[in-house]
């Protein structure tokens, strides 16, 4: 048997807008990598047995907050010996059941953030000493930064990264011993081929925690054709593609079905990438008269009115907008293709057409000034009514992003890897050395922060 763990919320830090997610509803469906990892196995014959402690964070009424801030700089001490004293390790020591692993052969862990992969370091650490069984680690984090953390290896067998493949597929069902300090990379089971999300193991559990709704996660298309240099996919424009129409069409249909509900989150990085696909399917909801409530990301590049109405009419429910700044200096910087009087037109668009309009922002970016930071909030005073709810998070130089690849041409000197190991400390050129940017870049956040939740 597979067990396939989805670890609980492990919120950024203290003061994160977490109100911000639960007002989207961020956590009223299941992970739809682990639905796709569910779905393909089982089809392949494989028993699989899903521990989602998300849920269970939730029916338990587990009240202590779980941060990455609270492990930003110890992740070194917890890769030498697998556990860390504190709140987190605490409740992994009262959730761990050996009984639940009793007829596991491999366990599999879904990482999608740096909070995620500490949960499962501690837990794996467990599973691994007290039953011996095989783990493995995916997920977009892992896919992004596993190879950062070769430590983990004491007891994860395998790292996976991408898609899940055949020749795993094959092993797994095969009984086949996993090799050990392993990096998988091959290539994945062809986008349009696969399966829709088996969700049927979350369905009740996410019924109970979200008033008897369930938002079904659901990819349409992969990949963004824009280029920011904050980003750490800018490989995604290579590998653009989009399922057909009518196969689209027919997978929200049968999940509709199966799973009595009308409510999809959209995975995608930018639903609008091809504005011609993005028409022809809201025409095909139209056509087929589909009537679901749909959310995504979409990129301003190609919006506008009419194209709103379309999306209004074929089921857009909320849309989220990565508008970053309201200052048009930082928009230049980070190569956002943007400005602001389009961000301003097309949230005032966006909410003209009925559709809730969401934004993030980001503070801290190389030579963001005070003077940008003000004009970040005399945006958010402006086009306050047109704004259903926003987010701020701190910006980071990335690994893989344009900026850490060509810090010099960014206008930054001095990289050095933080503690995290996927982030950098950086000094700006003619600019703030490192320490006094932290400082800049908490006051930045507090100040827009503090705006967002009075507002």
């Amino acid at each position: 048997m597979f067990t396939l763990i989805t670890p609980p919320i492990i919120k950024p830090y203290k003061d994160y807008n977490h109100k911000y997610a639960l007002d989207c509803d961020y956590y009223s469906g299941p992970g739809y990598g682990a639905g796709i990892v569910t779905a393909l196995l089982r089809k392949n014959d494989i028993s699989v047995k899903v521990i989602d402690y998300f849920v269970r964070q939730q029916l338990d009424n587990i009240q202590d907050d779980f941060f990455w801030q609270d492990y930003h700089n110890q992740i070194n001490f917890i890769l030498k010996d697998g556990t860390y004293p504190g709140l987190l390790q605490n409740y992994v020591n009262t959730i761990f059941k050996k009984e639940e692993f009793s007829e596991s052969t491999t366990v599999g862990f879904s990482i999608h953030s740096f909070g995620h992969f500490v949960f499962s370091i501690l837990l794996a650490k467990k599973i691994k000493e007290e039953l011996n069984i095989p783990i493995v680690f995916g997920g977009c984090f892992i896919t992004c930064f596993g190879h950062l953390y070769p430590e983990i290896y004491k007891w994860v067998n395998l790292i996976y990264k991408g898609d899940i493949g055949e020749s795993f597929i094959s092993e797994i069902k095969n009984g086949t011993q996993l090799p050990n300090n392993t990096t998988y990379d091959e290539k994945g089971i062809d986008f349009t081929s696969i399966p829709i999300p088996d969700f049927t193991d979350y369905e009740k559990q996410y019924r109970q925690i979200s008033n008897n709704k369930i938002i079904i996660p659901y990819e349409p298309k992969r990949g963004c054709i824009y280029n920011c240099n904050f980003c750490v996919n800018p490989y995604s424009k290579d590998n653009f593609r989009f399922k057909d129409i009518n196969q689209i069409i027919n997978e929200l249909e049968t999940l509709k079905r199966k799973y009595n509900s009308n409510l999809f989150q959209f995975c995608d990085y930018n639903i609008g990438g091809d504005r011609d696909f993005l028409e022809r399917l809201m025409t095909a909801f139209i056509k087929h008269n589909l009537k679901i409530k749909w959310r995504s990301h979409l990129s301003m590049g190609n919006v506008d009115k009419e194209l709103l109405i379309l999306l209004a009419k074929g089921g857009a429910d909320s849309l989220a907008y990565g508008v970053e700044s309201g200052s048009e200096q930082i928009l230049r910087k980070i190569n956002k293709g943007n400005t602001v009087a389009k961000a301003e037109e097309i949230i005032r668009l966006t909410s003209n057409a009925n559709i809730n309009t969401i934004i993030t922002l980001m503070v801290g970016y190389p030579h963001e000034t005070d003077n940008d930071i003000k004009a970040t909030l005399n945006f958010l005073e402006k086009n306050n009514s047109y704004i259903t709810n926003a987010v701020v998070r701190i910006y980071s130089v990335m690994e893989k992003s344009s900026i850490a690849n060509n810090p010099e041409k960014y206008g930054i000197t001095n990289l050095t890897k933080l503690p995290m190991r996927f982030n950098y400390s950086y000094d700006e050129i003619n600019g703030l050395t490192w320490k006094k940017k932290q400082l800049q870049i908490t006051r930045s956040y507090l100040l827009t922060r503090n705006f967002l939740e009075n507002k």
